[in-house]
């Protein structure tokens, strides 16, 4: 009986370390899988693309700032109008607030050791840390130059999450004087006067809302690398003991005694054995007592999020209609299509199809511009005889304004070649281009679940009763946003 017991226990004993042999060595491939990721980066690249990055958002706070400051300088001139002496203070304060904002602006490596807690960008912090872990395991004298092309890369997102701090302390700052300026303005009856600074204000905190969202996307090597990582013990461990977000909060597996948490926030184990104490013989108004309590570590943690997020202080609704293609960039305000219109034979075939292709650009959310070109190709006689031929070519410009939902008017003006085309020598010939002048209206509409858009277009053309040879006036086109 105990030689049995000696076994189970020896066979037990083996399986234990077998298993611990084995996830030993998953969590040594899983790192090593992790090193080659990180290893695959270009890291010469991600620096230009931070630095260049860096380099827009300083040009941004610095127009900004330029902008804000102008608008209270009028205001100024407004105030000065009703009150000198007060008008005369608010100069002074904002020529200095002004001048320690410009110089933080251009200075970001001045303020690389100071504690970045005003705004958090998970994406910068990740990739730090990932690059801090894997320096970790990058000792060796081979590696010198990878390290030092890691610092480089370290130094550079220190230096975008400081200008993203900066920018964070702007944005605080026009939330601080829009409020000043109501109350001011408003005793002396002069509140519309703030409506311009209201709009630059809105339109900056869009902008640098984008900023965030974009470095929150990270590179598509490094989001591998990260999913990697997030799947390995030995990085959460690093990350809950070095990341920023360590900083704020004590992350799971972090040393309980580190610094960085937040003072008066219990641990789990706190946390269930002071429910205990507070349910064990539980009276009429335990549960109550208990959501107090449990309310004011909230409101301990919600202060400190306020301080290092982005409850650095949001400005409100706006009592203005909004452009929301204002601060996009000039990529995301171009849409591109694709258009065919056919004109129509006594054969089975059309006699000619135009295919348009056309590049606009969004004024606003209900104002569209934009150029294109066209091409008449020729289907031959009939279904016996079909030939394609080069019928023609055509200039396109167009502008599009909303109606209602999904109907808008649409206006164009277009050159256009009507004759067969042999040689492109022919086309240097502007006598035989035809103008047409268009004005109709079109209907937008959604195509499957891709959110692809696709619109029919009906038009008059009231310059078609002049030309020669005379064209249809109405023209019906079928559109698709590529």
């Amino acid at each position: 009986m105990s030689i049995r017991c000696t076994l189970s226990a020896l066979f037990i004993l083996s399986a234990l370390s077998c298993g611990a042999f084995f996830a030993d060595r998953d969590s040594i491939s899983v790192k090593q899988s992790l090193f080659n990721a990180v290893d695959k980066l270009s890291l010469t690249r991600l620096e230009n693309k931070f630095g260049k990055t860096e380099e827009q958002l300083t040009r941004v706070m610095l127009k900004s700032l330029a902008k804000f400051r102008k608008s209270e300088e009028r205001l100024i001139k407004k105030l000065k109008a009703k009150d000198s002496i007060a008008a005369l203070q608010k100069s002074r304060s904002l020529t200095e607030q002004y001048d320690r904002l410009s110089s933080q602006i251009q200075s970001p490596e001045k303020f690389l050791s100071e504690n970045l807690s005003g705004n958090y960008i998970a994406g910068l912090d990740s990739l730090k840390t990932l690059l801090d872990f894997r320096q970790s395991g990058l000792k060796e004298l081979a590696a010198v130059p990878r390290l030092q092309a890691m610092d480089d890369l370290k130094k550079r997102i220190s230096l975008l999450q400081v200008q993203m701090n900066t920018a964070s302390t702007l944005k605080k700052f026009v939330v601080q004087q829009q409020t000043q300026w109501k109350e001011q303005l408003s005793r002396l009856g002069l509140t519309k006067e703030l409506l311009h600074f209201k709009k630059q204000a809105y339109y900056y905190q869009q902008e640098i809302n984008e900023y965030k969202q974009l470095l929150n996307d990270p590179d598509k090597l490094a989001q591998k690398a990260l999913s990697i990582a997030s799947t390995l013990p030995a990085y959460k461990a690093f990350m809950a003991q070095n990341s920023q977000l360590a900083q704020l909060f004590r992350m799971p597996g972090a040393n309980p005694g580190a610094a960085g948490g937040v003072p008066g926030l219990q641990t789990q184990n706190q946390v269930q054995q002071q429910l205990q104490q507070q349910l064990s013989g539980a009276g009429a108004n335990s549960f109550q007592q208990l959501q107090e309590q449990a309310g004011g570590v909230l409101n301990d943690m919600k202060s400190k999020l306020n301080e290092w997020g982005d409850g650095d202080g949001e400005l409100p609704m706006p009592d203005f209609k909004p452009n929301q293609q204002k601060t996009k960039k000039l990529l995301k305000r171009l849409e591109f299509g694709i258009n065919v219109q056919s004109q129509r034979s006594s054969n089975i075939l059309p006699s000619t199809t135009d295919i348009g292709l056309q590049a606009g650009y969004k004024l606003n959310d209900k104002s569209v511009i934009g150029v294109g070109v066209a091409y008449k190709m020729g289907w031959g006689k009939n279904l016996s005889d079909i030939r394609i031929t080069h019928e023609g070519v055509g200039l396109r410009s167009f502008a599009d304004v909303k109606l209602k939902k999904s109907i808008w008017i649409t206006g164009a003006f277009e050159y256009n070649y009507q004759q067969s085309i042999r040689s492109v020598e022919q086309l240097k010939d502007l006598t035989a281009w035809q103008k047409s002048a268009m004005l109709g209206v079109s209907k937008k509409y959604r195509i499957g679940n891709a959110g692809r858009q696709g619109n029919l277009q009906l038009l008059w053309d009231f310059l078609s009763y002049s030309q020669i040879p005379r064209t249809p006036a109405i023209k019906f086109r079928l559109g698709y946003q590529l």
